[in-house]
């Protein structure tokens, strides 16, 4: 709240008058932490700005690094200091050999650029890794040989380094195609190997989240030493604790430390020191306090999408927990099935304005993937134990074709689904502040039956009456509508309605795949590319074309109405239709002509 307000004053009166309703209602105690998280951003925000500002363009200076970590052959984190960063910023090294620490050097700093529709300037900064650090002044190729030759020698990998390349190893070893891909991205938090098809079937189908490290997986990793917490003997007690916070904290290490597995080892550990001293905890408080710890840390994770949909999920959970427990019948099978609706309910307010995508049947899928990640983990563990010990082979070979296997029939499963099935469906086109309202909604509706334990059934009926108003106006209303939308990539991208199918022109071939993929992504079926580049044409049936006049400029007729698009420069350009004219640059905001 502190760091929006820093960029958007108007949010400061909104804020006032919010806290001055609570102190009205001497409420000090909630005013009070009201108060200080909006000055923790407040302040960082104005920390950050003064010893930290944001790049725009590439700067000389001279730089000294007083840290380097590296995280992998070509992937290195310096901590380094000059002028205008007096206290020293993160940076990626981008140099042929690792800079000497306390030596001055000239070097150049370049701000990410973000050439795709995810924002990776705003994920870096997130991080406190303020650009590229490349030196200026080039050694000759044999001092260059020399000095690569005395790093490799002195230089040794962190232990979570070494394990996750034993790990990649291993995995290739014993493993191959998808099956290999999905292991090393539940193992290691590295989703790159993993193909575009697999990508979009999770998306579809509401299982994205098993591919992002979070409490599911730490809780797979540490399930037995938490078993250990639930004995009498303080010695057993002790050895859980320590093995709880060994392997949830290397875990996170082995993944390279993401916001979610971050927040599901620390709530672990916090759950863990409590019931290793007999201490009773309440849930939401370990949340609360996970909360407090991380943004105290970094309170640039509180703009993190990640973040947000990762604290958003758990506590919607919690809420729903502390429901579902005052049920004296069913109560397993409506945990069972209530935490992936609340789950959704949480998130939709941060997921679907980003990703623009709801799975139709994300319920049964994810109750589903609660046994199916269980078997996987307990058959992924006793492979693992076979492999690092060396046990007998005939063991060994049980394990990894029972876990191939079933990997293999639950992936071709999916692919049978997404094939003769609509798994999803494209909200591109809805606002976002109906997702904020369905998220505040759950919310509101899930205290208040915390608080009025004996209303529970009537407010319940009340939030569904609430949400069954919404849908018509936020949903449905935007959803009938077919408005023609241009969507920026390096050049604009046409999406036009074509009966039931949906028809992508691009003006570049390198925006076209990618257009394509990310239609797919978000549910879109029966879309129809065409790449229309400067001397081809493009018509259908109903009197809509378009074709090119020159180089630079193309003109033709949609919906009946005229239209002409022209660049001015490589990244700039005018589209106009009927009597509507937009200015566009690559990489801006999409516009929907109706």
């Amino acid at each position: 709240m502190g760091m929006l307000i820093s960029e958007q004053t108007f949010l400061s009166v909104v804020i006032a008058l919010f806290i001055g309703l609570l102190l009205a209602k001497k409420r000090n105690g909630f005013v009070l932490a009201i108060f200080l998280f909006t000055a923790l951003g407040l302040t960082h925000k104005i920390v950050f700005y003064c010893f930290q500002p944001v790049l725009t363009v590439t700067e000389c200076a001279e730089w000294k690094c007083a840290a380097i970590s590296i995280y992998g052959p070509a992937s290195s984190i310096c901590s380094c200091s000059t002028i205008d960063f007096p206290l020293g910023t993160l940076v990626e090294w981008n140099g042929q050999s690792l800079p000497l620490l306390d030596r001055p050097f000239l070097a150049r700093l370049t701000p990410f650029r973000s050439g795709a529709s995810f924002n990776l300037a705003h994920w870096k900064q997130s991080r406190g890794i303020s650009g590229q650090l490349e030196p200026i002044e080039q050694m000759s190729s044999s001092e260059q040989n020399l000095l690569n030759f005395l790093r490799a020698s002195e230089q040794i990998a962190p232990l979570s380094v070494q394990l996750r390349q034993l790990i990649q190893s291993a995995l290739i070893e014993s493993f191959s195609g998808e099956v290999l891909c999905f292991l090393y991205a539940i193992a290691t938090g590295n989703k790159t190997k993993l193909p575009f098809e697999l990508k979009s079937i999770f998306a579809q189908t509401g299982l994205a989240h098993l591919l992002a490290v979070s409490g599911y997986h730490v809780g797979l990793v540490c399930f037995g030493p938490l078993m250990l917490l639930r004995t009498r003997r303080m010695i057993l007690r002790w050895v859980g604790l320590a093995l709880v916070i060994t392997m949830a904290w290397g875990f996170v290490s082995l993944c390279e430390w993401p916001a979610s597995a971050c927040r599901a080892a620390t709530m672990i550990t916090l759950y863990a020191i409590a019931n290793a001293f007999y201490t009773q905890i309440d849930p939401i408080q370990v949340w609360s306090a996970t909360l407090c710890l991380m943004l105290s840390k970094n309170p640039s994770l509180a703009l993190d999408l990640g973040t947000q949909m990762s604290f958003s999920a758990v506590l919607s959970i919690l809420l729903f927990a502390r429901i579902a427990s005052r049920f004296r019948s069913f109560k397993k099978t409506s945990m069972a099935t209530g935490i992936p609706i609340v789950a959704q309910l949480g998130t939709v307010a941060t997921a679907i304005p980003a990703f623009h995508i709801f799975p139709f049947y994300f319920l049964p899928f994810n109750i589903a993937a609660q046994f199916a990640m269980t078997g996987i983990g307990l058959l992924f563990g006793a492979w693992g134990v076979c492999f690092a010990l060396d046990l007998p082979v005939t063991l060994h070979h049980f394990f990894h074709q029972a876990l191939s296997s079933l990997i293999s029939q639950l992936l071709d499963w999916l692919y049978f689904f997404q094939h003769n099935f609509v798994l999803a469906i494209n909200l591109d086109r809805t606002p976002r502040w109906i997702w904020i309202a369905l998220s505040s909604l759950y919310f509101l509706h899930a205290l208040r039956c915390i608080q009025f334990k004996k209303r529970t059934g009537y407010i319940f009926i009340q939030f569904v009456a609430c949400v069954l108003i919404l849908l018509p106006w936020g949903i449905l209303a935007p959803m009938m509508r077919n408005p023609i939308v241009l969507k920026t990539h390096r050049k604009p991208v046409l999406h036009i309605p074509d009966g039931n199918a949906l028809r992508i022109i691009a003006f570049d071939q390198r925006d076209s795949a990618a257009a394509h993929r990310r239609s797919i992504f978000n549910g879109t079926h029966n879309a129809k590319l065409t790449c229309l580049i400067p001397g081809e044409h493009w018509s259908n049936g109903r009197g809509e074309y378009l074709f090119w006049v020159s180089d630079r400029e193309a003109i033709g007729c949609i919906a009946k109405r005229p239209c002409n698009y022209r660049y001015t420069g490589e990244n700039k350009g005018t589209f106009c239709f009927e009597e509507t004219s937009i200015y566009w640059e690559s990489w801006g905001a999409d516009q929907e002509f109706n």
